[in-house]
C-alpha cells in the first residue's frame, strides 16, 4: 500500500527538485476528499444509546447498585457477538476474538455505537485479558466516535540530538501533555498504585550541542472532562468512576505485541520501520531514522518512561489499532469508522522525526505526520471489562426509602396499616416492595422500620433490605372551654369540625380507664388580683377560664 503523507523536508540538496515535486503530488492526493467516509453519525452505526443509568453529576458508582443499563449493555453484547445466550452466569465464557469488521457483518455493514455519558463510542475491539488481576476475561475496546476538541501532543523537548540523560524526546507517548494532563491520567508507585499524580515534558532548553527537557507533574482532576474514566472513586471529590470497570493496556497481549511492519506499513512508504509508541511499549520499541525510543531510554536508565502509559485507562490508539485504508489494521477499522470532523491524532510516532507524531486524516483513508506541539483533535480508547460491567447491569434500581413521619391515629401500625395509609411517601411502590415494622409501633415516637425489595430486584444501593425512621408525632387537638350542664364549672371537650370526622378526635381505644385520653387542669384566675386557683371561684369578680392538657404520649392542644 502506500500511505500518503507530506514530506517533511528535503535531506539532499541535489534532490530538492525531486522532493518538493514528490511533495506536491502527495499533499494533492492526501488532501483530496473521500466523500464516501463520514464520522460516526446517527444512519451509518447501531446506535444503541445511553448505557448508564444516570449521567453527570447524578451518577455515583461508589455503592454497589447497577451502574450500566441492562437492557442497554445486554443489547450490545448481542450486537458484538450475533448471540442473545449471555448473560451474568456466562459472559465469563466469551472468548473468541471479534474485530469491528465482524460487528459490521452482524449489523448490516454499520459500526455498534453506545453512549456513556453523553459521548458516543465505537466497539473496535473483543478480547481477553492476557494478565492481571481480570486475566480470561473478556474485555470490549472502545474509540471514541468523533470529537473537535483539540489539544497538543506534547510540550516537551524539541529534539534534534539524540542527547538523554534528563532529556525525554517530545514524541515519547510515556511523557506526553496528552496523556498526562489532557486525558487526565496517573502514573503508578513501585507496587502498582495508583500515585494521582501523572509526570510529562514540560519545558526545553537548547545550547548549540544539547538539548534537554524538565520534567513537570500533573495532579489528577476529578472534574477534567475524561475523570469518569481515569480518576478513581477513591479520589476525595470522586463519586462516579468507571476505572473498576476499565482494563489496562499492559495486560492486553494485541497491545503487547502489535508492530506496525506487516499490518498496515509497507516498505514503499516506511522504508520498514515500525513506529515508536505502537506496542504499549512494554516488549519492544520502535525503529527508524531516530532510532529505538526503548533502547535509547533503557540504556540512559529511563526506560519506565517508554512504558508509563501501559497503565493509562484512557489512552490514544495506535496507527496498527486504527489502521488506514487498504490496510485496516488489528480493529479492521473502516474508513466511516476512523473518520472525524477534522484530523485526529494517534498515538504512534513519526519514525523521522523526534517532534512529529501521526495524526489520522479527516475521512479516515490515511495518516500524516504533524508536529506534536500544535493543536489537534484526538479520540481516546479504552478497555470495558464484560465480566465486571455484567455485574452491574440492570435497572437503575429501587428508590431508596427516606424518613416518613405521620400522625397519631389511635392504631397500631404494620404491613396492613401502612398499606391502607392513603399518604405512603412517593418512593414507596406495593408492586416492588414491602414494609415490616417491628412490633408496638403505636404512640408518638421514633422507631426503625424496614422496606425489602421483592424478589429479583434491589434498591438503588444494590441493597434488598434497607431500614428507615418512621416517626409518630403528637395529634394536635383544638378544644373548647364549656360550662357544664349543672353549673358550677367548666369542662374541656374537643371542638367539632364540620367535614372531617378524624380532626380532633379522641379515638376510641384511648380512654380515661385506660389512662390514655388526654386530660386537663383548668385554672380560674382574678383578673384584679391575677389570684389563680383550680377550684371554682365562690367570691364575686371577674375571672379567666384556662384550659391546660396535662402530659400526654399522642395528644397535644392546638391553639389557645
Amino acid at each position: 500500500m502506500n500511505i500518503k503523507t507530506r514530506k517533511l523536508k528535503g535531506y539532499i540538496a541535489l534532490s530538492l527538485f525531486v522532493v518538493v515535486c514528490m511533495f506536491i503530488v502527495s499533499a494533492m492526493t492526501f488532501y483530496a476528499p473521500n466523500k464516501k467516509a463520514e464520522a460516526i453519525t446517527a444512519g451509518n452505526e447501531n446506535s444503541l444509546g445511553e448505557m448508564l443509568l444516570l449521567q453527570g453529576d447524578d451518577n455515583d458508582t461508589t455503592g454497589t447498585g447497577n451502574v450500566f443499563d441492562g437492557e442497554v449493555f445486554w443489547k450490545l453484547i448481542e450486537k458484538v457477538t450475533g448471540s442473545t445466550s449471555y448473560n451474568k452466569n456466562n459472559i465469563d465464557t466469551l472468548a473468541d476474538t471479534k474485530t469491528s469488521a465482524d460487528f459490521r457483518s452482524k449489523n448490516d455493514g454499520k459500526d455498534v455505537v453506545v453512549t456513556i455519558d453523553g459521548k458516543q463510542w465505537i466497539a473496535t475491539y473483543l478480547s481477553t485479558a492476557a494478565d492481571g488481576p481480570h486475566k480470561g476475561d473478556p474485555i470490549l475496546t472502545f474509540w471514541l466516535a468523533n470529537n473537535a476538541t483539540t489539544s497538543k501532543w506534547s510540550s516537551g523537548t524539541n529534539n534534534s540530538k539524540n542527547y538523554w540523560g534528563k532529556q525525554y524526546t517530545s514524541s515519547l507517548y510515556g511523557t506526553s501533555y496528552m496523556r498526562a494532563v489532557t486525558l487526565n491520567n496517573s502514573d503508578v508507585d513501585a507496587n502498582g498504585n495508583r500515585t494521582g499524580k501523572c509526570e510529562y515534558a514540560a519545558t526545553n532548553t537548547s545550547t548549540s550541542s544539547v538539548q534537554s527537557g524538565t520534567m513537570a507533574t500533573a495532579t489528577q482532576n476529578t472534574t477534567n472532562e475524561w475523570a469518569i474514566y481515569t480518576v478513581p472513586n477513591t479520589t476525595t471529590g470522586m463519586k462516579g468512576s468507571l476505572t473498576e470497570f476499565i482494563e489496562v493496556p499492559k495486560n492486553m497481549s494485541w497491545q503487547l505485541n502489535q508492530t506496525a511492519v506487516g499490518t498496515v506499513t509497507s516498505s514503499a512508504y516506511t522504508g520498514s520501520y515500525n513506529y515508536n509508541n505502537n506496542n504499549d511499549a512494554l516488549s519492544a520499541g520502535g525503529n527508524g531514522t531516530k532510532g529505538d525510543y526503548l533502547s535509547q531510554l533503557t540504556t540512559a536508565g529511563l526506560g519506565t518512561y517508554y512504558s508509563k502509559w501501559g497503565t493509562d485507562t484512557l489512552w490514544l490508539p495506535s496507527v496498527t489499532e486504527t489502521g488506514v485504508s487498504g490496510e485496516e489494521g488489528i480493529w479492521k477499522a473502516s474508513n466511516n469508522t476512523r473518520a472525524n470532523s477534522t484530523y485526529s491524532w494517534l498515538r504512534s510516532a513519526d519514525y523521522r522525526n523526534y517532534s512529529y507524531s501521526y495524526r489520522l486524516a479527516a475521512d479516515g483513508s490515511s495518516m500524516t505526520g504533524a508536529n506534536v506541539f500544535n493543536a489537534t483533535a484526538f479520540r481516546p480508547a479504552f478497555h470495558l471489562n464484560l465480566s465486571e460491567a455484567a455485574k452491574r447491569a440492570g435497572s437503575l434500581g429501587l428508590a431508596e426509602p427516606s424518613e416518613v413521619t405521620v400522625e397519631y391515629n389511635g392504631k397500631e401500625w404494620n404491613s396492613e396499616v401502612w398499606n391502607s395509609y392513603t399518604n405512603v411517601p412517593k418512593w414507596f411502590d406495593s408492586t416492588k416492595m414491602t414494609v415490616e415494622f417491628p412490633a408496638g409501633v403505636k404512640d408518638a415516637g421514633t422507631y426503625t422500620v424496614t422496606a425489602k425489595a421483592k424478589d429479583g430486584l434491589t434498591f438503588v444501593s444494590g441493597e434488598t433490605e434497607l431500614t428507615f425512621n418512621f416517626t409518630i408525632t403528637k395529634k394536635p387537638i383544638e378544644c373548647e372551654i364549656k360550662p357544664t350542664s349543672s353549673g358550677g364549672g367548666y369542662v374541656v371537650t374537643p371542638k367539632v369540625v364540620d367535614n372531617d370526622s378524624d380532626a380532633n378526635k379522641i379515638y376510641d381505644t384511648d380512654t380515661a380507664e385506660n389512662g390514655r385520653a388526654p386530660t386537663f387542669t383548668i385554672t380560674y384566675t382574678n383578673t384584679k388580683t391575677d389570684a389563680t386557683s383550680t377550684e371554682y371561684p365562690t367570691a364575686v369578680g371577674t375571672y379567666t377560664v384556662t384550659a391546660t392538657m396535662n402530659p400526654n404520649n399522642n395528644y397535644e392542644l392546638k391553639g389557645t
